[in-house]
C-alpha cells in the first residue's frame, strides 16, 4: 500500500499504468499456476490492489479451476471486440472473485478455438493497463504468440523451475531465448524454485550459476 501511494504521489496527475507480471513454468508441472494464482490473490487479498489474472489456456482453464470460478463471456470474446472496447466495457468481460481480485478468461464451454488475433490480445492487455494496478498471466514455455505479446507488455517476468536436472536444462534455453530473442533484460526476471527442498543436489547458488545470474535473482 505504502509503495503504490508513493508511485501515485511521484506521479502526480499522471495515469499510472498496471505492472504486468508473466509467470511462465520451465516443464509441465512445475507449479506455474500456483504462483500465478497465489501471487494474484495475495495482491488483491492483502495489498488491496486492483488486481486481474489471465488465463491464457482457454481450452483447460487451469487458474480458473485453481479459483473455483467459471466465466460466462471473457477473453476469447474481449478479444474479438477489442476494437469496440474501453476499460469501462472492458469490465463485462471480467469474473470476479470474492477476494476482489478479477480473472480474465475464455468461458468453460469455449472447448477447441482457433488462434486468438495477437493484435487483438494486445488492444485489451492495454486497456487492462489502463484500468488496473497489477495484471499476472500464465504464459506458455513454447512462447505462442499470446505469451509473446504478454511478454513484450510485462515489467517482471517469472521463470518457475524445480531442482531437477531436466527442468534445469529447460529454464537454461528458456532463459536464453527470453534474453536474446525476446530482448527482455536480465533485471525483469526473477527465477523462483517452487517445492523447494534444502537437501536437493541442485541449490539456488547452483541453479544461479549455470543461468549466469547473480544470486539475487533466484
Amino acid at each position: 500500500k505504502r509503495v503504490r501511494h508513493n508511485r501515485n504521489n511521484h506521479n502526480g496527475d499522471q495515469q499510472v499504468r498496471a505492472e504486468v507480471t508473466t509467470v511462465i513454468g520451465a516443464a509441465g508441472g512445475a507449479g506455474a499456476t500456483f504462483i500465478t494464482a497465489n501471487l494474484a490473490h495475495l495482491t488483491a487479498s492483502i495489498s488491496e490492489q486492483r488486481t486481474v489474472v489471465i488465463d491464457l489456456d482457454w481450452l483447460y482453464t487451469p487458474i480458473a479451476a485453481a479459483l473455483g470460478l467459471k466465466s460466462e463471456r471473457g477473453l476469447i470474446e474481449a478479444v474479438q471486440n477489442s476494437q469496440s472496447l474501453d476499460t469501462v466495457a472492458l469490465e463485462g468481460y471480467l469474473t470476479h472473485h470474492n477476494s476482489g481480485l478479477n480473472l480474465l478468461a475464455a468461458p468453460e464451454a469455449s472447448g477447441i478455438q482457433g488462434d486468438v488475433d495477437p493484435d487483438g490480445y494486445r488492444r485489451v492487455l492495454q486497456l487492462l493497463r489502463r484500468g488496473q494496478e497489477q495484471i499476472f498471466i500464465e504464459g506458455s514455455r513454447r512462447l505462442d504468440s499470446l505469451t509473446t505479446v504478454s511478454l513484450a507488455e510485462s515489467t517482471h517476468v517469472c521463470l518457475v523451475v524445480e531442482q531437477s536436472v531436466a527442468q534445469l536444462q529447460n529454464a537454461t534455453r528458456l532463459h536464453s531465448l527470453l534474453l536474446i530473442k525476446l530482448a527482455l533484460q536480465e533485471k525483469q526476471l526473477i527465477v523462483v524454485v517452487n517445492r523447494y527442498s534444502n537437501t536437493a543436489g541442485l541449490t539456488p547458488d547452483l541453479i544461479a550459476k549455470t543461468l549466469k545470474i547473480g544470486k539475487h535473482h533466484v
